[in-house]
């Protein structure tokens, strides 16, 4: 007897190819879809109508299914051996063995201890370049949106202060259904002019950097408002039912206070400076704001966008831009004196002044060993 989502498939074949909305999988409370979809349930198939297969959130892990797909394709790629994992074949689509092997992380047993690790560590352990499979921003491991095709969440998780975060930039409005149901608001997050190139390409427009870095500078800001709020952000950066001008209301009211929308974006912004900052004072600027070399050299290999690779020289444009429209500095992607000082944050100024110097003489060490 076919599970009910199978009875789904069969009826509507056209849905459940991609892992969001078209998912006909459901769990009983309030795991985040986003880990899981890494691993993509209706591809492997490991998630019970009932929720009862949702073992990796259950026993607590994050972002799974990246470090399965980490071992799937290091052993497809010869990479990885029986010999390496203990005996176990990693092969896509095998429900059998990831659910084995998330039984086998859980108790650190085998090669389960390695992928335990989190994907990046797993494959720094592994060697034999299988780090270069990874795909991640500063050891925060990618979601379920490809990056070489939607660039605006491409973005989006390369300047994410949390690593490849989508929830740290909501991009949203470069899809389809925002673009259509709100052009209104796309028109003034971008200007005129941005927004006229935006819907002459659209929707094939999702694979364009031009209009990104305004995106996701405006999207991080009123992303920033709901975190600030403590209330969902699915309302104003995925919905856009609600936006900065409705939330700034709402806590006016609430709070007797008397911010201006431009205020609250104002202490959005604020907020991603300090948290910028923390990477800054480690000497993590420009040079890691970017994906792995994957992205930019092996094109998708099937479906509408096949061929579509992250072009180097368009997103090194976009960085650049997206780093211009927060005054921060182009060259090193560290936050300006200039701007520091604008939010009222003068001690974090003094406070990267060192690393600032420790960064610009490595980048200019790096120049003359080329030349």
């Amino acid at each position: 007897m076919l599970r009910l989502s199978d009875q789904l498939r069969e009826i509507y074949p056209h849905q459940g190819r991609a892992l969001c909305w078209d998912s006909f999988r459901r769990t009983r409370d309030g795991e985040r879809l986003q880990p899981w979809t890494t691993t993509g349930d209706l591809r492997l198939g490991a998630c019970s109508e009932d929720g009862s297969d949702v073992r990796p959130l259950r026993a607590g892990h994050d972002l799974y299914g990246s470090c399965h797909l980490l071992a799937m394709d290091a052993y497809e790629s010869g990479i990885l051996t029986e010999k390496d994992t203990g005996g176990i074949a990693f092969h896509w689509g095998d429900t059998k063995t990831a659910l084995h092997v998330i039984d086998m992380i859980n108790n650190r047993e085998g090669f389960g201890k390695i992928l335990g690790e989190g994907a990046l560590r797993a494959a720094k352990a592994v060697g034999r370049g299988t780090e270069k499979l990874v795909p991640h921003v500063r050891g925060l491991e990618d979601i379920s949106c490809d990056p070489r095709i939607v660039t605006g969440f491409s973005l989006g998780y390369a300047m994410s202060t949390r690593g490849s975060d989508h929830l740290k930039n909501m991009s949203c409005l470069e899809f389809p259904p925002a673009v259509q149901t709100y052009p209104d608001l796309v028109e003034q997050v971008l200007g005129k002019e941005l927004f006229q190139k935006f819907m002459e390409n659209f929707p094939s427009e999702l694979k364009d950097l031009t209009t990104k870095p305004k995106l996701c500078k405006w999207s991080e800001e009123d992303k920033g408002i709901s975190d600030l709020l403590g209330v969902c952000c699915f309302p104003n950066a995925w919905w856009y039912s609600l936006r900065p001008a409705d939330l700034t209301e709402l806590f006016n009211l609430a709070t007797g206070q008397n911010y201006t929308e431009e205020e609250m974006m104002r202490c959005a912004e604020r907020t991603v400076a300090i948290e910028r900052a923390h990477w800054n004072r480690e000497g993590s600027g420009r040079q890691d704001d970017i994906h792995p070399d994957r992205y930019f050299e092996y094109p998708v290999q099937d479906g509408p966008w096949k061929g579509t690779v992250l072009n180097r020289g368009e997103w090194e444009l976009a960085q650049s831009e997206y780093y211009r429209l927060h005054g921060w500095e182009v060259e090193t992607g560290f936050l300006s004196q200039e701007k520091l000082k604008e939010l009222g944050l003068e001690t974090v100024a003094n406070d990267l002044e060192g690393p600032r110097k420790e960064l610009k003489a490595r980048l200019k060490s790096k120049k003359e060993a080329k030349s």
